[in-house]
């Protein structure tokens, strides 16, 4: 494989392969190995994983345990092991990987690597592992059903692991080239790799990185090609018709649009979004984790508390303003197949999305179900169990327990959901952001994911995001009133 100018003369070229765990990294390394006429070193973070004393190797080790320092496997508390999680010998032993490639580079071989850059500093640390060298930059992609099932195959893998990187892994990340293991081959993966390595663009990902701003941790990335119109908000907010125009020319220009909602548009109808300084509802309650409402009935308890005081019961009286309707209306004139969804407030449903047409990423406040069988239960119900006896009672049918259908901190993501999401992004030509920081991975990488795939980007939020950078346009503005002109309401 050649050498890029820049790198040193005698150095082998490294290919990095970034993507979530059962992607397809491994078997695609030894496809480019066996394409390749010179030697190649494979590398990968199973290697040095497995190389880790066994007593660093944890599972849901506690905080000061040897496994805590290492790799811990930490499974949520329902038994479906999801994060992975680095302590500071893990840490160590992936800093002592990165170094081991450039040394086996700088011999003058080739080597292809296969990592999980489930961190912001794990990229930093390979520009400065990898400084100097030749380095071809691959996205590995799949989409989520077949990882999952992928990973459910393998033995020694955790279910639920991949569905909670499998967007955010590629966060802040811009690649030389992408392939989908889904889609294609591992031949055909590996022959495109080896196209771009032959013939590197000029400047490289990874030049390119090193060059761009840091943002919260993360990499900032290029405007799109001088396209990017960022609009701000004039006094109050109100949007001009100009600016409602330049919207309504993408989505009318749009064969496909996928819509993709936060809570900002739902805050146009009284209900708090979380995150906002000072009004944010996590500014004034503190979240309960998952693992501490499946292992406690005290935190249960105040769970439901919470669930039917005043200030929540003010979610059910809430009514969808116009961002709500014209996203419905969008939806029924076919324009969009259905809407992607951080809400949990139904607000979509009742302003007149078909419950099928609306893919719920964070769960429905409105009703709960039981975490073992999934059967449903009305509020209504629950909430004249809890009047009467302080607490609501385990599942009728299982035993199991009830909760919310909502995702909770550290509650792995709806698989069938997130594969819906997929699919609504992959399809688009026009992906619309309403009213979401794109904060909150992996649901914030379905944007990144839909503009990869060559779909235009509009972001409508009243505050800028961390993605305003890939946007082909940006309106910094008030959302119902900008979308009751965008469709004509009125």
């Amino acid at each position: 494989m050649p050498a890029a100018s820049s790198a040193r003369a005698s150095s082998g070229r490294v290919i990095l392969l970034n993507g979530c765990s059962s992607a397809g990294k491994t078997t695609l390394a030894h496809a480019i190995a066996a394409l390749s006429t010179g030697p190649v070193q494979h590398i990968s973070l199973d290697q040095f994983r497995d190389g880790m004393a066994p007593r660093f190797r944890g599972m849901n080790a506690r905080a000061g345990e040897p496994g805590s320092r290492g790799l811990n496997v930490v499974p949520t508390a329902d038994g479906t092991q999801t994060a992975l999680c680095f302590g500071d010998i893990g840490r160590s032993t992936l800093r002592g990987m990165r170094r081991a490639v450039a040394a086996f580079a700088t011999t003058g071989i080739d080597v292809v690597v296969d990592d999980l850059l489930l961190e912001p500093e794990f990229l930093a640390d390979y520009l400065e592992a990898l400084q100097g060298l030749a380095v071809t930059f691959v996205g590995v992609r799949c989409d989520l059903a077949t990882v999952s099932a992928r990973e459910a195959a393998r033995p020694g893998r955790f279910p639920g692991t991949a569905a909670a990187h499998w967007a955010s892994v590629h966060a802040g990340c811009r690649y030389d080239v992408e392939v989908d293991t889904g889609r294609l081959s591992p031949k055909q993966c590996a022959e495109r790799v080896l196209a771009v390595v032959a013939q590197p663009p000029q400047p490289a990902a990874f030049d390119q990185l090193r060059a761009a701003p840091a943002h919260d941790g993360r990499f900032e990335a290029e405007p799109a090609s001088g396209m990017m119109t960022t609009m701000q908000p004039d006094e109050g907010h109100k949007p001009a018709n100009a600016d409602a125009n330049r919207l309504r020319a993408l989505i009318e220009s749009a064969n496909r649009v996928a819509l993709f909602t936060g809570a900002g548009i739902s805050t146009e109808s009284g209900i708090p979004d979380f995150r906002s300084a000072g009004t944010g509802l996590w500014n004034r309650i503190k979240p309960i984790e998952f693992q501490d409402f499946v292992a406690s009935e005290e935190v249960r308890r105040e769970s439901w508390r919470r669930r039917f005081a005043a200030d929540a019961n003010s979610w059910d009286g809430a009514q969808p303003n116009a961002g709500h309707l014209a996203v419905a209306r969008l939806v029924a004139g076919g324009k969009a197949d259905g809407v992607i969804t951080q809400n949990v407030d139904n607000l979509h449903q009742d302003a007149g999305v078909p419950d099928a047409q609306v893919v719920e990423l964070h769960g429905n406040t409105r009703y709960a179900k039981c975490l073992a069988c999934e059967q449903r239960y009305e509020l209504a119900d629950l909430k004249a169990e809890f009047e009467r006896l302080g607490t609501v009672q385990p599942c009728t049918s299982c035993g199991g327990i009830v909760k919310t259908a909502t995702i909770s901190f550290g509650q792995p993501m709806p698989v069938a959901a997130m594969a819906r999401a997929q699919t609504l992004a992959d399809a688009c030509d026009l992906f619309l952001v309403i009213g979401s920081s794109l904060v909150v991975y992996p649901a914030a990488g379905f944007p990144e994911l839909a503009k990869r795939r060559g779909a235009k980007l509009a972001i409508l939020n009243r505050e800028p995001t961390p993605l305003d950078g890939l946007a082909d346009l940006v309106l910094h503005q008030e959302i119902g009133p900008t979308l009751r002109q965008v469709v004509n309401l009125d």
